[in-house]
């Protein structure tokens, strides 16, 4: 691929980028804040891959997280990572929730809300520089 089409490629993600920012800044703004209660706590072992290739596992926790919306229970586990001490069990949470929406509950932090249109800006900023390698050389 050519640095036109590099070029092409790290445009159009950051067009994607600004896209997810603001449809989240917008949900981020309107969603309804709930505060819930952690039910339980998953387990899980993360696998870390050092440069000698070993592995070594960590243990991360996502929390069970049960609140009430218009009446309706909803429990879901939160897609984020957490260590040990940061959470306890029936500590209370605030989420932000929006009914009509698929994918609509995060937890109420702005790393969260952030972090996937920051990658894909990123991965074009990669784009975009190797783009202008190719055209220098």
């Amino acid at each position: 691929m050519g640095f036109i089409g590099l070029f092409v490629v790290g445009l159009v993600l950051i067009l994607v980028s600004l896209f997810v920012f603001f449809s989240r800044l917008k949900f981020y703004k309107n969603g309804k804040r709930i505060v819930g209660e952690i039910i339980d706590i998953k387990e899980y072992d993360e696998p870390i891959v050092d440069k000698y290739h070993d592995v070594t596992f960590v243990k991360i926790y996502k929390p069970v997280i049960k609140f009430v919306s218009d009446g309706e229970e909803i429990t879901f586990m939160a897609d984020n990572e957490f260590a040990n001490d940061e959470i306890k069990l029936g500590d209370n949470i605030t989420v932000v929730y929006d009914k009509g929406k698929r994918n609509g509950l995060f937890l109420d932090r702005k790393s969260d809300f952030l972090k996937l249109p920051l990658y894909i800006f990123l991965i074009a900023i990669l784009f975009l520089s190797f783009s202008l390698t190719l055209y220098l050389l």
